[in-house]
């Protein structure tokens, strides 16, 4: 049998002899990469910085995104340099702790700290440390993931600043939708209800008057329709606007919410206050009562309740509402979903929403055939206060 043999190492080609044809030809070698280059290649490839140091944090090896983030022209300038010296020296004490840490539990570490280059400029930087060790499994040093997160960072600040812009629009349109509320509310009562009132003592004299019996039981029946339509009037005008937020406050409005409940829908309606002065700014104190108006109006369109109760106490410097009924209840994950539309879920999942706006906080408490309970929590106006009597 013959035999062949190959001249020279593994390169791009090779010379093969045939002994059996005498044949002498040149045929493509494959590659067998070198396993360091291939470590290499890849380290150099990851947009992220990478540096490896020994236990002792003196940097042993660094790729060229690390390099780049530090504003250096070589790695000379800084294999063999403390790992300290890419972060700002208020941030060491905490990263020297993390590395305690990682070495400690050999898991990996994420960090958030201020990073500085060469130069001296600085960044907010996000490090990820690791533990390296030999194949017995003996730490030999750290494997240290650098990520400039300054974009994040800038993008989280105007994001911050977008949400106060957003709070701050939202305080003033639910001011300013009470206001309008006010307006046509006072509106309607000083025209519409007064002009019924005159109809009214009119019709008085008129029935004094009548030549005939029957002409008065006429007059009387339209007597009625009037003295109906005022009231009508009367409780569409404190649907508007209630005057009793602005002349007694938010617990007595809320109160007189929850007697027109029990009045208009003949579901058995109470109130509780713990008696403690629960000072607002006007527009928190607008805020929480159309929240409170629009969760008795949950009850009434959806929760099937025979009874709620409403209870508005003091919690340090938070005011704290619940409203609790005894309905039907319903699966508190569609508030998240925003789905809800035959069932109370679409309706506080938007008050959730504006509440979020508002820094204001909304627990929400119900299972399916066991009743809802809402608690909703705002803060109180900064200065000192007394007990009401």
């Amino acid at each position: 049998m013959g035999s062949i043999t190959v001249f020279g190492k593994l390169a791009d080609d090779i010379t093969v002899h045939d002994d059996t044809t005498g044949v002498q030809y040149k045929q493509v070698a494959e590659k067998i990469p070198d396993s360091e280059a291939v470590l290499h290649m890849v380290l150099e490839s990851v947009d992220e910085g990478i540096v490896v140091t020994d236990l002792a944090g003196d940097i042993r090896y660094l790729n060229s995104t690390a390099i780049q983030l530090h504003s250096h022209n070589s790695k000379r300038g800084f294999v063999g340099r403390s790992v300290f010296e890419l972060i700002t020296e208020k941030q060491h004490s905490r990263v020297r702790k993390n590395l305690e840490r990682v070495l400690e539990g050999g898991r990996v570490k994420k960090a958030v700290c201020i990073l500085s280059t060469i130069n001296g400029r600085e960044f907010p930087g996000e490090l990820k440390v690791s533990v390296l060790k030999d194949s017995y499994g003996t730490p030999e040093g750290f494997l240290v993931f650098i990520k400039d997160i300054t974009k994040q960072k800038l993008a989280k600040t105007q994001l911050a600043s977008y949400r106060r812009k957003l709070r701050s629009l939202t305080s003033r349109l639910s001011f300013s939708e009470e206001y309008e509320r006010q307006r046509i509310a006072a509106q309607v009562h000083d025209r519409v209800s007064q002009a019924l009132a005159l109809c009214r003592i009119k019709l008085g004299g008129l029935i004094n008057s009548a030549p005939s019996p029957h002409f008065t039981e006429q007059l009387d029946e339209i007597n009625q329709y009037i003295r109906q339509l005022i009231e009508e009037i009367r409780s569409l005008t404190f649907e508007l606007g209630s005057p009793v937020l602005y002349q007694l406050g938010l617990e007595k409005a809320v109160e007189h919410l929850t007697k027109d409940l029990q009045k208009d829908h003949g579901i058995l309606a109470s109130f509780e206050d713990d008696g403690e002065s629960k000072p607002l700014d006007d527009d928190i104190r607008i805020f929480l009562f159309q929240v409170v108006r629009e969760l008795l109006s949950n009850v009434v369109k959806h929760a099937q309740a025979h009874g709620v109760h409403v209870c508005i106490k003091r919690q340090g410097g938070d005011i704290l509402i619940t409203v609790e009924d005894d309905g039907v209840g319903f699966d508190t994950r569609r508030i998240a979903a925003g789905n809800g539309e035959q069932n109370m879920g679409f309706g506080l999942f938007s008050i959730r929403e504006r509440l979020g706006y508002l820094d204001r906080q909304l627990k929400v408490e119900s299972e399916p055939g066991y009743g809802t309970r809402v608690t909703v929590a705002a803060p109180l106006r900064s200065g000192r206060t007394k007990k009401r009597a």
